[in-house]
Parts: structure tokens; C-alpha cells; sequence
């Protein structure tokens, strides 16, 4: 990386801290207040409201990367554009391409950061956010789940190695019902399940056998691993998590598209981070951008920000009409929005 390169990269990397700083606050802003309205502040009290909200900040940034990168890139490059400084950059004998070159190495970076946004830190701050609310409010996160032959009613999953409430519908091989076990209470401890205030009812031809008992063990049955995953919300989810939930789910016989298409629209994020950044390249150039002011370079950044928002979307509902596989479905905006860019990038050589 030559002085040129550096200069294009930290340009774009300074204007991008400053767009990021702008909308992130403005996003956390409007995260407060309609928390505010809907009870969390006298739920939480001021400072624990400011605390849940800050938890929430990485998950906020990861949600807004790509289009702050794109106006981060936008603004700094047709800044350099406005003053100039790209044409003395250009008749220094230095390409479009090469120009889009240090742009990618910028949008590289800023697409590993959304990864580490979206897998570690952002799913952190949120278990710690919704940690943080639910145990406050008492409120119960009910959840229906599949285990073999087993449908698991679990009325109150506060915590994924701790719940209360527990149902066990067991199965027969012919999907009668065989059983049914009730616990007041279940902790995972070794291992193990732990299951206190249990009855167990059993079915067996025209007889009903019912057991009380104050506690029993039960090896297997669903990791913590895995019901950490029930607590989150599905956004929430790291890619690792996905992985763990669809696993379980194929596992079980149950349908996983919907967190396959979720996984691959984290794995392709980076990427449509680093084509935003590129994408910039051939828009500064512009002549009609480079001659105008800031205000017109953001509103054609929301614009096209905008535009990809949606093709998303559409290719997402697409997919999910017509059956198209998870990857083509969340890949496609993105492998057409980067070939488009690379072809103007061409054409300006």
C-alpha cells in the first residue's frame, strides 16, 4: 500500500467514523425514546434504561454498516472529488482502478468489523440487553420446542440452563400419546437435567398410570447451547448460533430455512459492506456529483441505499415464494450491485 493509498483509505475511513457516529446516535436516540415510551425506563430506572441502551449500540451499528459505509465512502471520496484532489491523484498516473483498489482494502476492513459487529459484539450486548430487561420485568418467555419423540412445552425460559414450567408430550411410534411428564422446575447441572416437582403420567392401552415424584434426572434432551438460542431474537443470532439452531432443527425433522436464509444473509453482510464502499468509487467520479454539494451526495447515497434495501427484500420474498436456495437468495443484490460497480470501475480505466 503506497502513501496514495493510505491518504484514499483514511479519507474514507475518517468520513465514515463520522457518518457512523451520526447515525448510530440518531438510531440510539430513537431506541431510547421508544423504549421511554413503552415502559422500560420506570421498569429499568434511568440509569439501567442508559445501560440497556448502550447494550444495544453494536447490534445498532451492524444494523446500519452498509449504509454507512456507502455515505462514508461517498462523502469522502467526492469530497476529494469537489476539491480536486482526485484529478491532481489521477494526473499523478494513477488509475480508476487503482483508485477502487485502495476503496476496496477500505470496504475490507469495514467488512470485517460488521462481522465482528454482527457475531460477537452485537449479539453479546443484546443477550446482556434482553438479560437485563427480562429480569427485571418477571416477564416469561414461553416456548414450544421438539426433542426425538418429544414436544416440550416450557412455560417460563428465563435463563437456557434454568427454566420453570416444563411439559414433556412423549410420543409413540405411531404419534399416540405415550406420556406425559410435568416439573415445577428443571436445572442442567452435569450434564444432567435436573427435574424437581415432577409427575409422570403414563399411557398403556386402556390404562393411565400417574407418579409422583420429587425429583428425577434426565440425561440428554436439549443443550443450553441450544435454548440460549430460544431466548434471542432471531436477528440476534451470530452465525455460530444459526449453525447450532439449524442443526437442531434438521435434527429434529423440522423446517430450518428461514434461519438458513438468516445465516446466509450474516455471511454475505461482510461482503455487501465491502461493494458499498466500491460502489462509491464510479459516483464520485461523477462529474454532475463531483460538482455538487454535500447534501446532494448523501441524498444520492440514501438513495441507492434505499434501492439495495429493497432488492434485498424482494429477493429474500422471492426466495421464499419460489423455493430458491438460501445462498442465491441472499447472495443475489449483492453479487449485482458488485458487478455493476466493477463494470463502471472498468469502463472508467
Amino acid at each position: 500500500m503506497n502513501r496514495i493509498d493510505r491518504y484514499l483509505v483514511r479519507q474514507i475511513f475518517a468520513m465514515t467514523a463520522l457518518v457512523g457516529l451520526v447515525l448510530v446516535s440518531i438510531y440510539t436516540f430513537v431506541v431510547l425514546v421508544t423504549e421511554l415510551g413503552q415502559g422500560t425506563g420506570s421498569q429499568l430506572g434511568a440509569l439501567g434504561l442508559l445501560r440497556y441502551v448502550a447494550l444495544l449500540v453494536p447490534a445498532n451499528a451492524y444494523t446500519l454498516l452498509p449504509l454507512v459505509a456507502l455515505l462514508g465512502a461517498l462523502l469522502g471520496l467526492g469530497g476529494l472529488a469537489h476539491q480536486n484532489e482526485l484529478t491532481a491523484i489521477r494526473s499523478a498516473g494513477v488509475s480508476w482502478l487503482r483508485i477502487g483498489w485502495a476503496a476496496l482494502m477500505a470496504g475490507a476492513v469495514l467488512g470485517v468489523l460488521g462481522f465482528v459487529l454482527g457475531n460477537v459484539l452485537g449479539p453479546a450486548g443484546q443477550d446482556s440487553a434482553e438479560g437485563l430487561k427480562q429480569g427485571r420485568s418477571g416477564a416469561s418467555h414461553v416456548r414450544w420446542l421438539r426433542d426425538g419423540d418429544s414436544v416440550i412445552r416450557l412455560q417460563d425460559l428465563r435463563a437456557a440452563d434454568r427454566v420453570a414450567g416444563v411439559t414433556a408430550y412423549r410420543l409413540a411410534p405411531d404419534q399416540r400419546l405415550a406420556a406425559i411428564v410435568t416439573a415445577d422446575t428443571a436445572a442442567y447441572v452435569d450434564g444432567a437435567w435436573q427435574l424437581h416437582g415432577v409427575v409422570r403420567t403414563t399411557f398403556s392401552g386402556d390404562r393411565v398410570v400417574v407418579e409422583h415424584l420429587p425429583e428425577t434426572t434426565l440425561k440428554g434432551g436439549i443443550s443450553p447451547h441450544v435454548l440460549q438460542l430460544f431466548i434471542l431474537e432471531d436477528n440476534s443470532l451470530s452465525a455460530s448460533g444459526l449453525v447450532r439452531l439449524i442443526d437442531y432443527l434438521r435434527a429434529n425433522r423440522l423446517d430450518a430455512s428461514k434461519y438458513e436464509m438468516l445465516l446466509w444473509r450474516k455471511l454475505v453482510e461482510p461482503f455487501s459492506v465491502l461493494v458499498m464502499v466500491l460502489l462509491a468509487v464510479p459516483f464520485a467520479a461523477a462529474q454532475r456529483l463531483r460538482e455538487s454539494g454535500v447534501g446532494q451526495r448523501l441524498l444520492a447515497g440514501i438513495a441507492i441505499g434505499v434501492l439495495f434495501y429493497v432488492s434485498d427484500k424482494v429477493a429474500v420474498s422471492l426466495g421464499a415464494v419460489y423455493q430458491w436456495s438460501a445462498m442465491l437468495s441472499a447472495a443475489t443484490p449483492t453479487v449485482l450491485l458488485g458487478a455493476f460497480a466493477s463494470w463502471r470501475l472498468w469502463r472508467m480505466r
